[in-house]
């Protein structure tokens, strides 16, 4: 999905009339793809590699049991058992927690990357 989605953008974003103009002016390829392209797809590319590392996260309750596996995922499926409510809600607090994190990293990320993401739009 994630390869999809960075070959869609860059061909959306090599058929810009920018892109064009910047040919014309006979820039390298890796100045034309560094200065042009990486910036406008990075942003898409990783706000969406954010969710899915947070979905990952989620799913580490299915492999760890599946497989066999120790690790958070298999314990809190013990925890559920075992109606240990008060260690459910901890770990689901701690997930809670390094998903918000990770949103907070790709946020901070896009925003180093791509100062407009940080402008206001006013209408």
């Amino acid at each position: 999905m994630l390869t999809r989605l960075v070959r869609n953008e860059t061909a959306t974003v090599l058929s810009q009339d920018y892109i064009t103009m910047a040919m014309s002016k006979r820039l390298s390829n890796t100045r034309l793809l560094l200065r042009h392209v990486v910036p406008n797809v990075v942003t898409s590319t990783l706000t969406l590699g954010g969710l899915i590392l947070v979905a990952l996260l989620g799913g580490t309750v299915v492999a760890e049991n599946v497989f066999n596996m120790p690790g958070i995922g298999s314990e809190i499926v013990r925890a559920i058992v075992k109606r240990d409510y008060p260690e459910v809600q901890g770990i689901i607090l701690v997930l809670g927690l390094v998903a918000v994190l990770i949103n907070l990293i790709v946020d901070v990320a896009l925003g180093l990357l791509d100062p407009r993401v940080l402008t206001r739009r006013r209408s």
